[in-house]
């Protein structure tokens, strides 16, 4: 995969994607405040909601605006609680 490339596995609804970097972020950063998800003992790093927001904005394709908007929610319901 070179610098700018990216990995989708699975098929909508459930997929994942794997990137080498994101646009108008920090590795170093988004590393950090990343988190461990352990699901069935096949632990891997998640990047933090914050930051995907970031990512998805600096994007900017439809289907970003429209996750970004059901990602602030999401944002705004746990601040909530």
């Amino acid at each position: 995969m070179d610098e700018n490339g990216f990995v989708k596995l699975g098929s909508q609804p459930v997929r994942i994607d794997i990137f080498s970097s994101l646009p108008a972020l920090d590795f170093k950063e988004v590393y950090e405040k990343s988190f461990v998800y352990d699901q069935e003992r096949v632990p891997f790093k998640v990047i933090h909601i914050n930051h995907l927001i970031e990512n998805k904005k600096a994007v900017g394709r439809s289907q970003d605006k429209t996750d970004v908007r059901n990602l602030e929610k999401i944002v705004k319901r746990n601040k909530n609680k």
